[in-house]
Order: structure tokens, then C-alpha cells, then sequence
């Protein structure tokens, strides 16, 4: 009798050991994508998955990469809660970034000639900066920017509510 409950007893760990296993299983999720690269495959929205390299939309402290080629040029940061990003930089022309986006690093244009536009409320934490690399390069801000301290280098042409 003791043997039988034994293989009973063992019998049902292992099942309990497997079932547990199988739904770790199912609901792992990818690893945030970092940096994440846009290709805007499936709409303008920042939160859609399918619109980054990865199959995964960027976390709180993603670094993004607008590059050359990509689909939906117009597009939003739409990403829920108070996601920061630690960098964005836009290799590609054509862009206008909407939405909110909190910006704890650099957002640097290295388009090498052309235009790009930030249409969004951006706020810049103590590190965030605006930076465009190319003299035949054009970055337009028309959105609110807030900041601890701004910056302005020479040759800029400012056209911006500047608000603390």
C-alpha cells in the first residue's frame, strides 16, 4: 500500500511540475526590443508592435532609431504610462514625430540633407538635448518643449514655446 501511494504522490508532483512549467511557457513574452528600430510596417503608432524590427514596442528606457526606408513616416509616440526614452536618433528624412514623448538622452537628426519635424509635446529630462548633425539638414520643433535648461548652438534658428 505504501508503494502505491508513493507513485500516486509522485505521479501527481510531476504532473503539478509540468502544468506549471507548460503556462511559464505560454505566457513568456519577448524582451523588450533596445535599441528598437522603426519600420512602421503595420501603422504610425508607437505602441503597435509590428511597426519595430523587433515584433515588440519599446519599454520604459528604449533608445529608438528612425532610419532610412521605413514606412509611416508620420507617426506617434502613443506608448502607455510614462514610458522615458533614453535616445532617438533619425537617420532618415521625411519624419514627424507626434505625440508625448519623454526624453532622458539625446534626440539627434543625421539625415544627411532634407527635413524632419518634432510635432510632439517633448520633455527633456536633466541629460535630453536636441542635436541635428548636418548643416543641409532641416529639424523643425513646433511642438511644446520642456526642460530643466536649453541650449542653443549657433547657426539655430528657434522657432519654439520654450516652457519649464
Amino acid at each position: 500500500m505504501n508503494i502505491r501511494r508513493a507513485l500516486i504522490f509522485a505521479f501527481a508532483f510531476a504532473f503539478v511540475a509540468i502544468a506549471i512549467a507548460s503556462v511559464g511557457v505560454l505566457t513568456a513574452q519577448a524582451a523588450p526590443c533596445n535599441p528598437c528600430t522603426w519600420t512602421g510596417t503595420t501603422s504610425g503608432s508607437w505602441s503597435v508592435a509590428g511597426n519595430w524590427s523587433t515584433g515588440v514596442a519599446p519599454a520604459n528606457n528604449a533608445a529608438l532609431i528612425f532610419p532610412a526606408g521605413a514606412a509611416n513616416l508620420s507617426n506617434t509616440d502613443n506608448l502607455a504610462g510614462t514610458i522615458h526614452i533614453t535616445g532617438i536618433t533619425i537617420s532618415g528624412g521625411g519624419y514627424s514625430l507626434g505625440g508625448t514623448i519623454k526624453l532622458n538622452g539625446t534626440l539627434t537628426d543625421s539625415n544627411s540633407s532634407g527635413s524632419n519635424a518634432i510635432t510632439a509635446a517633448v520633455t527633456l529630462g536633466a541629460a535630453g538635448t536636441i542635436s541635428v548633425t548636418n548643416a543641409a539638414e532641416t529639424l523643425t520643433v513646433s511642438g511644446l518643449v520642456r526642460s530643466v535648461t536649453v541650449y542653443v548652438k549657433e547657426p539655430a534658428l528657434l522657432e519654439n514655446t520654450l516652457k519649464r
